[in-house]
């Protein structure tokens, strides 16, 4: 998105590659909060994001992401904790 605003010559090229229309974009409110509330921004950076994300389609929180969501990240968590056991159990002879 910050590519897009910014006009960066790579996210051009994808777009001219695979045109895409706004209207068929969608974001989250981590998305939002990240753009809008993690970055410095200037008023006139704020207003052209307010802007971009007005164009596209919100998707709010429901109980089926988060689920999907907590069942990745566990599963990514118990992967990385299957690997760093043996390195944690050498550790400790």
């Amino acid at each position: 998105m910050i590519g897009l605003l910014k006009e960066s010559e790579a996210v051009q090229s994808v777009l001219r590659s695979y045109p895409i229309s706004l209207q068929d974009c969608l974001y989250s409110f981590i998305t939002r909060i990240e753009l809008l509330g993690f970055t410095a921004t200037t008023d006139a950076e704020t207003k052209s994001l307010e802007k971009l994300l007005s164009a596209m389609n919100y998707v709010p929180m429901s109980q089926a992401i988060e689920d999907a969501t907590i069942q990745i990240v566990g599963s990514i968590v118990s992967k990385l904790s299957m690997r760093l056991l043996p390195i944690q159990l050498a550790s400790t002879i």
